[in-house]
C-alpha cells in the first residue's frame, strides 16, 4: 500500500564559537574585567561580516558585565536559536486541499448525493470487498463541494472548488477518499425506465501544507491519486472505467429481455484513492550556545553572526553551579539594520 507523506526541511543549527573582540561601546568602563556586580548587558554593536564559508552575516558583539561565577548560555533568536523552542515544538498540519471536476450526464436518475457522493474514512482497511467497505465508518463530505448539475453531453465539467479537508485527518491514521456512485433499479413495471446517470471525474488535485511551510502537491490527476474500484452488486463487465485522467462511473445497460438480472437491481461502485497519512511534525528543541561556564574567567564580550537584518529576541540564560538547578533568563531585543 502506497502512502503519501510530506517531506519537511530539517533545521540545521550552526554553532558559532564565541569571539573575543576588540572595541568598546562609548561610555563603557574599560577597567571593568567583567566580574563586578550582577550580570548586565551593557550594550551591543553591529558590524557587517562573513561566516567561515564566506557568506555575508551581521555580526553582533555584546558588551557584558557581572559574568564571574556564572554559567551563561545564549539563545540568538535567529533560526535554530529561539528560546521559545527550547523544549521543542510541534509543526501543525494547516491545510489539506482537495479539488476536482465532475460531469453528470445521460439517463434519468439525476445528479444528487444519493447518486454521486464524496466519502472520507480514517478506519477503512484498504480492502477490496463489500465487507471491507461496510466495516469502515465513512463521512459523506459531498456538501463541501460543487458537483455537476445535469449536462446534455460529456464535454462540460464543473469545478468543485478548492476545499481544505485537514479537519478530517487523525494523527497517524491514513485518510481514504472515495467517489461513490449508486444506480437504482432501471426496470419499472417490466420495462426499461429510470435509466442510470453517468458521472465522470477528472483533475483530482490535492496539496497539503504545514504551519509556516509552502504547500506540497500530492496529486493533480486521477492516475497520480492511485484510484481503484470496489464494485458492489451485479455489474456487467467494463461499466466503470479508470484511466490516467478520468473516472467514468455508470450503471448497467442493455435490453430488458436479455439483461433483466443486471438492470432490475441496485449497483454501487466505490472509486477509492490511495490513502494519505499525515502527522504533525515534532521539531527538535533549539539549543543555546555556551558563552562561558561558571569556573571559567569572567568575560566582557560575546559575538554572534546573525543571518541578516531584522528584530530578534535574544536571551541570556544565567545559572550557578550550586546544585539548585535554578536559572534566570535575561531577554534583549536586538535590532539589526539593513
Amino acid at each position: 500500500m502506497k502512502y503519501y507523506a510530506f517531506i519537511y526541511r530539517t533545521l540545521i543549527i550552526m554553532t558559532i564559537g564565541s569571539l573575543m573582540l576588540q572595541g568598546c561601546k562609548k561610555g563603557e568602563n574599560n577597567d571593568d574585567d567583567g566580574s563586578s556586580g550582577e550580570f548586565e548587558l551593557v550594550g551591543y554593536t553591529v558590524q557587517d561580516g562573513v561566516d567561515t564559508e564566506g557568506n555575508p552575516k551581521k555580526r553582533v558583539t555584546f558588551q557584558l558585565s557581572g559574568t564571574d561565577g556564572l554559567d551563561i548560555a545564549f539563545f540568538s533568536g535567529d533560526i535554530g536559536g529561539n528560546y521559545e523552542n527550547r523544549d521543542g515544538s510541534v509543526q501543525k498540519l494547516e491545510e489539506l486541499n482537495l479539488s476536482f471536476e465532475t460531469n453528470c450526464s445521460y439517463g434519468d436518475q439525476g445528479c444528487d448525493v444519493d447518486v454521486f457522493s464524496i466519502m472520507a474514512s480514517t478506519d477503512f482497511n484498504g480492502g477490496d470487498s463489500e465487507a471491507d467497505i461496510r466495516a469502515a465508518e465513512w463521512e459523506n463530505i459531498t456538501d463541501r463541494f460543487t458537483i455537476s448539475p445535469f449536462e446534455s453531453g460529456t464535454t462540460v465539467y464543473h469545478e468543485s472548488g478548492v476545499v481544505n479537508i485537514a479537519d478530517l485527518t487523525s494523527e497517524g491514521k491514513p485518510l481514504y477518499l472515495a467517489a461513490r456512485h449508486i444506480t437504482q433499479s432501471q426496470v419499472v413495471d417490466g420495462v426499461l425506465d429510470n435509466i442510470y446517470t453517468a458521472f465522470r471525474v477528472r483533475n483530482w488535485t490535492m496539496s497539503g501544507g504545514m504551519e509556516g511551510e509552502a504547500p506540497v502537491v500530492l496529486s493533480t490527476t486521477i492516475g497520480e491519486a492511485g484510484f481503484k474500484f470496489v464494485e458492489i452488486g451485479n455489474f456487467r463487465s467494463g461499466r466503470n472505467v479508470l484511466s490516467a485522467t478520468t473516472l467514468t462511473l455508470r450503471g448497467n445497460h442493455g435490453n430488458v429481455t436479455a439483461n433483466m438480472e443486471h438492470l432490475d437491481t441496485e449497483t454501487e461502485c466505490w472509486a477509492i484513492a490511495e490513502p494519505i497519512t499525515l502527522s504533525d511534525i515534532s521539531i527538535e528543541p533549539d539549543r543555546p550556545l555556551r558563552v562561558k561556564q561558571s569556573h571559567q574567567p569572567a568575560v566582557k564580550t560575546f559575538a554572534f553572526n546573525y543571518n541578516g537584518p531584522g528584530e530578534y529576541n535574544a536571551v541570556f540564560v544565567l545559572s550557578k553551579d550550586d546544585g539548585s538547578g535554578e536559572s534566570v533568563a535575561k531577554h534583549v531585543t536586538i535590532v539589526i539594520p539593513e
